[in-house]
């Protein structure tokens, strides 16, 4: 949730390009606690501008409206005005995005998604504990071996079991009547020695 120290310094451009797609119109405070952190984009260059006026971002955080569904994408900056608990998790997916992790194929797993096991020390395993207190599903498994797994969303097209895959993945965040959750998605994958 927003602290009260930035309760006070809401940047004015965002708060009235988030007014247009809020319920509450007067309140900043209230206007800022209608959204939730959804995904993190790479643009590819620093071509985009944020709402707030910061010109020149590339990875776009978007965020969703929890009563009306809109969607609007903030930088990394900004997007801290709206979820506490969510700064972990940014710093996070900017590094899945930007430099991603190697991980080895090990087949299909469940609705569509594939399995690759990881390293133990791999980020994703080491904070692991913390996304699973953030939400109710978390797509990163240990097995009875005790190795680590994870379950994303990518084409099995041209994948080989027990090869090993450098992958730059984008997190979304998802809410369902029972609950909320993650998900990994291949955004550029390339086989490794």
């Amino acid at each position: 949730m927003a602290t009260a120290a930035k309760q006070l310094s809401y940047p004015k451009k965002l708060t009235d390009h988030l007014k247009q797609f809020s319920v509450e119109k007067k309140d900043e405070c209230k206007i800022y606690r209608e959204w939730l952190f959804s995904y993190t984009a790479d643009s590819g260059d620093a071509g985009s501008d944020c709402p707030c006026g910061k010109k020149g971002i590339r990875y776009l955080c978007y965020i969703r409206n929890k009563f009306t569904r809109k969607e609007t994408f903030v930088g990394t900056t900004c997007v801290e005005f709206f979820d506490e608990d969510m700064k972990e998790v940014l710093k996070l997916t900017l590094g899945l995005i930007s430099t991603g992790i190697t991980a080895q194929y090990k087949g299909s797993g469940n609705r569509e998604k594939q399995r690759f096991e990881i390293r133990g020390n791999s980020i994703l395993v080491t904070k692991q504990s913390r996304l699973k207190a953030l939400f109710n599903h978390v797509p990163i498994y240990q097995k009875r071996n005790g190795k680590w797994e994870i379950q994303v969303f990518t084409s099995e097209n041209g994948l080989i079991e027990g090869r090993r895959y450098k992958m730059r993945i984008k997190t979304s965040r998802w809410d369902q009547h029972y609950g909320t959750g993650i998900t990994f998605t291949v955004i550029e994958r390339q086989e490794t020695d």
